[in-house]
């Protein structure tokens, strides 16, 4: 895993010269695309079905919610850009 644009001898020095850690929390949105059914409930667990998967990636880590987009598209970057 690459961590920032340090290399990887200067962030194990950080590390070794570091007293104790400071905890961030972040938070990362993936859209899910599954196929509509009639049973909203069926598709949300497809969808967090496959955010598991993309979890199991990311250690430390845990889905807090599965929510439903109703638009039925991706936003394109420069709305996601104006939703943060």
């Amino acid at each position: 895993m690459k961590r920032y644009r340090i290399t990887e001898s200067q962030y194990n020095r950080l590390l070794k010269e570091a007293s104790t850690d400071r905890r961030f929390r972040a938070s990362i949105y993936v859209d899910i695309l599954v196929p509509e059914t009639d049973n909203l409930e069926h598709d949300r667990e497809l969808a967090k079905k496959e955010v598991e998967e993309i979890q199991e990636n990311i250690p430390n880590s845990y889905i807090g919610g599965i929510g439903y987009f109703p638009t039925g598209k991706i936003p394109d970057k420069k709305e996601l850009d104006r939703l943060q």
